[in-house]
């Protein structure tokens, strides 16, 4: 994983913390204003005298920066975070069609060696239950 994708996903779970404090801390103190002042004007003016209340809107703000850089390292990977894309190719290294094809022929190669031993081993392992069985 490259530093840039660490860091996106670094600064990501950071926003997620920050939401999340700033989503309690605001609720703790909406629920202690009476009930007279809902849905009015009044309750805002009350909230913001609360520092707590106050904390959590500061923590959204943290959330949105955060929310910002890591969309900002994002973008700079190409708005793809997928480890595959790191895989394989060095950044700069052409492969040509020719070179994938032999590639992708031996793999394909070994897999059906793999899946015939695996049928062998299949085989084997179903005879001897049979045997376990009929004893």
């Amino acid at each position: 994983m490259s530093n840039r994708v660490a860091l996106a996903t670094v600064l990501a779970v950071v926003t997620a913390f920050f939401y999340a404090m700033s989503n309690v801390l605001e609720l703790l103190e909406a629920e202690k204003v009476p009930d007279e002042y809902s849905m009015k004007p009044g309750l805002l003016v009350r909230l913001v005298r609360r520092p707590r209340w106050l904390l959590g809107l500061l923590s959204d703000f943290g959330g949105y920066l955060c929310h910002a850089a890591a969309l900002k390292e994002i973008e700079a990977q190409g708005w793809s975070l997928n480890p595959g894309r790191y895989v394989g190719v060095a950044p700069g290294e052409q492969v040509s069609d020719e070179d994938f094809k032999e590639q992708l022929e031996t793999l394909n190669e070994e897999l059906e060696t793999l899946n015939a031993q695996a049928r062998d081993l299949e085989q084997t392992i179903a005879r001897n239950v049979a045997e376990i069985l009929e004893a």
